[in-house]
């Protein structure tokens, strides 16, 4: 059959079709990003302003609120059980620090002047309500109103100029200041997304306009080519008959279209065909069978195709269900594992006896056992079987050898996992209350941090271990080997303090020994002095004597000086090795470094210019933050409590937990002046 070279009645529907679908898809695109730019600003707008001006006028009311409760209270109600008492205390030490934990995120959005106009607000607030406690509390009991020129110190000071009064009047003007800037802020972000949306607008407009104008030019084509093209009918049904994909125009003609009709019947029943397969494809039944209209049938290739890519993706499917199960069964295992070593943080045998025996149960080991390496003396580096755990029972072993010797020996020193599922007969034999027999798999995973083997850990099964469980053993070694080393690290910090107590105590008991011979010589000589008169003849005989026991005297209190000095140095060699064995540093009321030592500088991998000045916040974890731990210790800190803690840092981008003791050092009015930290890492 002679064909003409134009373009079809189906060629054309489909460009007009498809130039419709890119047009609207377009203003789709071009919505989309419109409203979400907006949305975006919005919210942006609101959670980091909008909310944060509403913040600071609760905290005004705070402000206000505090200094009308406590004058009211101290004009009528005078009980400590009165509600105004009660209602400024829930104000100061609930909504306050609620406040407080809400703007904490929020402060990090804003330019650095209006940060560090938000935080003198604070400081100043905490002095505020330190010294509106410190008043209340000198009226505790009812008769201290009796005093009336006590009272009438504490009513000076809430009224107009008074030291509470005015410190509120400050207060409340930065908080004005900082809510003007907030609120121009708001105001720009409001006019910007404004104008966004009017431009909106008339993009809409314009192209609705175009897009009418266009479709109208592309129906009129359309419709010119069918009354041109009615010649082509015969050719088009007998495509459609064969299956090939053609462009349809309806029509009610009797003329040349007639033909149109008798085609369409034999694709009525291709059709059924195709969506009776299509139905099973849906239910995934991929076991029923079609067979396309010709090899040009692109409809049917495609579903068989399709059919394909169905069985395909469903295993895929179980692929990825299986991995997602095997991930969340590491994820779990971390977080577990992670509580048991916080609880477990103070004996290193209740230590070792939890890791291990949660370790062969969540592994669905049958046996496990964990080696300790004992390194205090390097001439004498031994291995250690500190715990052994087999069906839900367990055992200690009396067992420790040199590295090198047999496989954990041998993991020690290579410093790599090793894994055999062709376990010898005489290495190991599980025994059950079925009888014994050897383990088909064995695995041995070296206990690494900071490149330091701290022990080592072995399991058997009668099953071989899954790739992911070994990944995970190898995982939970990091955490486990920094939980020995923490365990080891407070044993030693322990026995040195214990020792230097010891010295200590020898060295006053010596004083006290020396003293009271100093003491007998002083008597002896008195008693020669109020002998002097009564023996005369004995005169040079008893300064000879005097003598000798001044000698003695100087000896002694030569001697005495000597051991002095011999113990300071003593002493401080003592404090030296704490010194080099615990990380110390020193934060200011703000939070801000003053000082740390060596051994807390190399944890952190800085140096000491660079971390003298700056935030502690810097350096503890986002999420350590965010779950409001860090905000409880400095809570904790400002009413002169002391912290024992641990403390997650991010380190090179690592997160690694640190047990540490916060100690709070006030000053003579009560405030927080600085904070003493003893870090317990790792040298």
């Amino acid at each position: 059959m002679k064909r003409e070279v134009k373009m079809s009645m189906g060629q054309k529907a489909f460009f007009l079709y498809a130039f419709i679908i890119v047009v609207i898809l377009g203003f789709v695109i071009y919505t989309y990003f419109s409203f979400n730019q907006v949305r975006s600003s919005n919210e942006y707008l609101y959670n980091n302003y909008v909310k944060a001006i509403s913040k600071l006028s609760e905290l005004k009311y705070i402000v206000k609120a505090s200094d009308a409760y406590i004058t009211d209270w101290f004009l009528t109600e005078k009980d400590t059980s009165a509600s105004e008492y009660k209602a400024y205390f829930r104000l100061v030490d609930s909504n306050y620090y609620d406040l407080k934990g809400l703007m904490w995120v929020i402060v990090d959005y804003w330019p650095k002047d209006m940060q560090n106009i938000y935080y003198q607000i604070l400081d100043k607030t905490d002095t505020l309500i330190l010294r509106q406690k410190l008043l209340l509390g000198q009226f505790e009991s009812y008769q201290a109103f009796s005093n009336t020129k006590l009272l009438m110190i504490a009513l000076a000071q809430l009224q107009e100029g008074g030291r509470i009064k005015a410190l509120e009047q400050i207060i409340i003007s930065d908080i004005d200041r900082l809510y003007t800037q907030l609120t121009g802020i708001s105001q720009g972000y409001i006019s910007s997304i404004n104008k966004m949306m009017m431009t909106y607008r008339r993009t809409i407009v314009f192209g609705v306009f175009l897009f009418l104008i266009l479709l109208s030019i592309g129906v009129f084509a359309f419709v010119n080519n069918i009354l041109s093209n009615v010649k082509k009918v015969n050719d088009i049904s007998y495509r459609l008959a064969k299956g090939e994909l053609v462009s349809i125009p309806w029509s009610s003609r009797q003329d040349e279209l007639g033909i149109f009709y008798q085609n369409l019947r034999s694709i009525n029943e291709y059709l059924k065909h195709a969506s009776e397969f299509a139905s099973n494809l849906a239910k995934n039944n991929f076991e029923c069978d079609f067979k396309p209209a010709s090899k040009n049938d692109a409809l049917g290739n495609a579903m068989m195709r399709l059919r394909d890519n169905l069985i395909q993706a469903q295993k895929e499917a179980e692929l990825r269900r299986i991995e997602n199960q095997q991930r969340q069964w590491s994820s779990q295992g971390i977080a577990e594992f992670a509580e048991i070593l916080r609880e477990h943080s103070n004996d290193l045998d209740d230590l070792s006896q939890a890791v291990i025996a949660e370790l062969v149960n969540y592994t669905i080991a049958n046996v496990g056992g964990i080696y300790i390496i004992e390194d205090e003396d390097p001439e004498n580096v031994y291995i250690e079987l500190r715990a052994f755990y087999a069906y839900d029972r367990h055992k200690f072993v009396e067992k420790r050898f040199k590295p090198g010797e047999t496989l954990v020996g041998q993991c020690y020193l290579e410093g790599q996992t090793i894994y055999m599922n062709d376990v010898p007969e005489d290495y190991m034999k599980i025994v059950s209350g079925l009888g014994s027999d050897k383990p088909r798999s064995i695995l041995i995973v070296p206990l690494i941090v900071n490149e330091k083997i701290m022990g080592i850990v072995e399991l058997a099964s009668f099953e071989e271990f899954e790739p992911y469980q070994i990944e995970f053993v190898e995982k939970i070694g990091e955490s486990i080997a920094s939980s020995i080393s923490t365990v080891k690290i407070n044993l030693r910090t322990q026995r040195l303090l214990q020792e230097m107590a010891e010295k200590t105590s020898k060295l006053e008991a010596r004083e006290e020994e020396i003293r009271k011979e100093v003491e007998k010589k002083e008597r002896t000589i008195q008693e020669l002095r109020k002998s002097l008169d009564e023996q005369h003849r004995k005169l040079e005989q008893v300064l000879e004597q005097r003598n000798q026991l001044e000698l003695e005297l100087k000896h002694l209190t030569i001697k005495y000086e000597q051991m002095i000095r011999e113990k300071d140095m003593e002493l401080g060699n003592i404090l030296l090795a704490i010194n080099n064995t615990i990380g110390f540093y020193v934060l200011s009321y703000s939070g801000d470094f003053i000082e740390a030592n060596p051994l807390y500088l190399s944890f952190l991998k800085t140096t000491k210019d660079d971390i003298i000045g700056s935030k502690h916040q810097r350096f503890v974890g986002v999420d350590f933050v965010n779950s409001g731990n860090y905000k409880k210790i400095w809570d904790d800190l400002k009413l002169g409590k002391s912290v024992k803690t641990s403390v997650q840092y991010m380190v090179e981008g690592k997160s690694r937990y640190v047990n540490e003791v916060f100690t709070p050092v006030l000053n003579e009015q009560g405030s927080l002046e600085k904070v003493i930290v003893f870090s317990f890492v790792e040298s």
